[in-house]
């Protein structure tokens, strides 16, 4: 039984095989490794890199209102983001933060995290002349189509739209290559090209929604911050900059042991991580139960999605008893530090192997603090020797506590 991995890993497709047919939901960018000047808190993570001082700075958090910290690491971290610098703030009837290089945006009843288009907006602000003069970037000026042929139709206007569009992103390699940097999350992050300018002093600069991107003459490309000028052109409320004191950091460890009481499921918990070959294996003893690493961790938020077999061997596997589990009854996760986190039971469902739901659910990222089992189920075709659907139990954390029995 195996998790094959069919895409580079900031879109990683993950499949379950051998006892359940392929199974593959998407997965998250791993959390930015922890250091001097940052760390996990309850939730999130703390961050003094983009603060004023030595023991301040600022927090990306998941909760109800928006899960910034998920989004955060599905998008590449500080790598492609940079750091936080601001706290959370109301915006629009929503919340907003700003980051180096981007601002997220999420309203109530919205279902995804919005990346604000900074450039587009510093347009409207009336702010072209400032960037010019400061960085040199050139202005935005959306096409009425007085320049070009009148499209006969949208189709057409949209074709002529992505054609220009690519070949500004196009008219430096060196541009281009930055752009791209990020693959497929490279539109997402930067959005639509907008300008692009050939100074004569060999200066070239690329203007997306989202981004811009500097090539000095015989020199590199950078990418200069759109979340700082978005900040110091006013558009952000000036409370939000100032640098929250450092937060108790808590223990984020792997899980170590698994009990459900109501099921009597009590296993072993073992990591499991993806190997150079793009595998994620799974436990080759059907009593223990994995925990795969490109999820949240204990102490941390987001989803922690653990797999077991039903059966092995012509016996009864870990998760055995899971197919009858219950709204309301409790999973408990131990770790190496010596607390136990105790989850309830939210839904249990068993899904085709190509459902939407049954895939969505293996997401490592979720609105707080979240837990997912998986093993197999349905009809076993025993000509494939595999089980044709699977079972999935969603769990929320209520509390996390000391422990004194070791296991």
């Amino acid at each position: 039984m195996k998790l094959r991995t069919g895409v580079p890993w900031r879109a990683t497709i993950l499949v379950l095989v051998a006892a359940c047919l392929p199974l593959a939901w998407t997965a998250a960018a791993p959390p930015v490794a922890a250091g001097a000047q940052d760390y996990d808190v309850a939730g999130g993570h703390y961050y003094e890199q983009g603060g004023s001082a030595a023991g301040s700075g600022f927090v990306l958090q998941d909760d109800e209102a928006a899960p910034f910290w998920a989004e955060f690491r599905r998008l590449g971290g500080a790598a492609a983001l940079g750091y936080p610098i601001s706290r959370r703030y109301a915006c629009d009837g929503g919340q907003c933060q700003g980051l180096q290089h981007a601002v997220f945006k999420r309203l109530p009843g919205a279902g995804a995290v919005e990346l604000l288009s900074v450039f587009d907006l510093l347009h409207h602000a009336g702010r072209d002349p400032w960037l010019e003069e400061r960085l040199g970037v050139p202005g935005w000026s959306p096409d009425d189509g007085a320049s070009r042929k009148k499209p006969k139709d949208k189709d057409e206007a949209a074709r002529a739209d992505a054609d220009r569009e690519r070949a500004m992103i196009e008219s430096n390699p060196a541009l281009h290559a930055a752009y791209w940097r990020l693959g497929t999350l490279s539109p997402t992050v930067y959005g639509t090209a907008r300008s692009f300018r050939r100074a004569r002093d060999g200066r070239e600069v690329l203007r997306t929604q989202r981004a811009v991107f500097v090539q000095e003459a015989g020199d590199g490309v950078r990418q200069e911050s759109a979340g700082t000028l978005f900040v110091e052109a006013a558009l952000a409320p000036a409370e939000a900059l100032e640098p929250v004191p450092a937060p108790p950091p808590i223990d984020a460890t792997a899980p170590t042991w698994i009990s459900v009481p109501d099921l009597a499921i009590d296993a072993a918990v073992i990591p499991m991580h993806m190997g150079a070959d793009n595998l994620l294996p799974v436990p080759d003893n059907g009593s223990v139960v994995a925990w795969y690493s490109y999820g949240a961790r204990l102490g941390d938020g987001g989803n922690a999605v653990l797999a077991g077999h039903v059966d092995w061997d012509a016996r009864p596997g870990a998760f055995w008893r899971l197919r009858n589990a219950r709204p309301g009854q409790v999973i408990t996760l131990y770790g190496k530090a010596g607390r136990a986190y105790d989850y309830r039971v939210e839904w249990a469902k068993s899904f085709a192997e190509d459902a939407a739901d049954g895939l969505a659910a293996l997401s490592p990222s979720s609105v707080g603090t979240t837990l997912t089992l998986i093993t197999c189920t349905g009809r076993f075709d025993a000509r494939t020797r595999a089980y044709e659907d699977r079972h999935v139990v969603r769990a929320t954390l209520v509390e996390h506590r000391p422990w004194e029995a070791g296991r």
